[in-house]
């Protein structure tokens, strides 16, 4: 498990693992917005770079109220 950027596909998995749902886009902008269940704020992830940084998912992980080493060992396990 690595500390540093992650796929962004396997992030993506990660979202849908924790049954979150992509949310219409408008005005044909480049992030995709989630929303997952019992979270205040959409998460944002913008598909069209390979990699997300660290920083981004830790920001996400926040949103989701999950640590970060879950995510990352998520990712691992499965990606």
């Amino acid at each position: 498990m690595s500390k540093g950027p992650q796929k962004t596909k396997c992030f993506v998995k990660f979202l849908e693992h924790l049954k979150c749902r992509e949310v219409t886009k408008k005005n044909g902008g480049s992030h995709y917005h989630y929303k997952c269940p019992n979270c205040l704020r959409r998460v944002t992830v913008r598909k069209k770079d390979k990699e997300i940084p660290i920083r981004h998912i830790s920001s996400n992980c926040l949103t989701l109220k999950i640590s970060v080493q879950e995510c990352l060992d998520w990712i691992s396990e499965n990606c």
